[in-house]
């Protein structure tokens, strides 16, 4: 799995709090800047000549908090975002909102 290097928990974090956590559970994570989505799923190929190829799976995720997503909706990055995740080629993308919905939103 890939973890982009700016996703935080919180705004206060100093440090990849999802990064470090993965690692530290067994999962096999690496930290890079992903031009599209919080964390993305590869697989590493090595071929006869053993050179590894990485290859994108079809699952990765995009995690929102409810604020951060009502201001995305409202300054159009949501349908940029979306438009983007749609012409990768990845089949499976999943979005995670963070927050209670039924509190409503405060930016709209």
């Amino acid at each position: 799995m890939k973890v982009d290097t700016r996703e935080r928990r919180s705004r206060s974090d100093k440090k990849s709090y999802f990064y470090e956590n993965l690692n530290s559970c067994g999962f096999s994570c690496d930290h890079d800047t992903l031009g599209l989505g919080d964390f993305l799923w590869t697989v590493k190929i090595t071929d006869s000549y053993g050179k590894v190829h990485e290859c994108i799976t079809e699952y990765i995720i995009e995690r929102k908090i409810k604020d951060d997503l009502a201001s995305s909706i409202m300054d159009g990055r949501y349908k940029d975002q979306s438009t983007r995740l749609l012409q990768s080629g990845i089949k499976r993308p999943i979005y995670i909102v963070e927050g209670d919905l039924s509190s409503g939103f405060r930016n709209l």
